[in-house]
């Protein structure tokens, strides 16, 4: 006996939602929603007002491959680099709450990965070969701590 699609599409639903309501309930998917959140608005701010990752860089007395790695959303950002990060372009870090019913809504219709990710950008890959891949992320330099920036 099979499962009908339009069975199996209402179980899957009910799964995935089960899913993500599981997903939201930790403090990981969170932070990494603030994180994202956090650059998404850093990458926006630099592209509307044509600042370079190299300018920024040189801003914070970085190397570039740093803030790249923060601006990928590859590093642990502390609130001391996003602070620094925000002073460094003309901006003040905004930081609130708000009450997690309204964190929870949605628009209507939309599923929870589309309206987790609204904030997401194309990635933009520079030309030529990067100096860090995603098979080299998470590897430290010499000197360079991992977890943070």
């Amino acid at each position: 006996m099979s499962t009908s699609n339009e069975t199996r599409g209402r179980r899957s639903h009910a799964d995935f939602d089960r899913l993500w309501k599981d997903v939201e309930g930790r403090d990981s998917y969170w932070e990494n929603l603030a994180r994202l959140q956090f650059i998404a608005a850093v990458r926006a701010h630099l592209r509307t007002n044509e600042i370079s990752q190299v300018e920024l860089a040189r801003r914070l007395d970085w190397q570039p491959a740093q803030v790249s790695r923060a601006l990928r959303g590859g590093q642990n950002l502390t609130l001391r680099s996003m602070v620094k990060m925000c002073r460094a372009l003309g901006l003040r870090l905004d930081i609130g709450a708000v009450a997690l019913d309204a964190a929870f809504a949605r628009p209507a219709g939309a599923t929870p990965v589309a309206s987790a990710l609204e904030v997401a950008e194309p990635r933009e890959d520079p030309p030529g070969p990067p100096s860090w891949d995603s098979t080299t992320r998470g590897t430290a330099r010499a000197g360079e701590r991992e977890s943070e920036i």
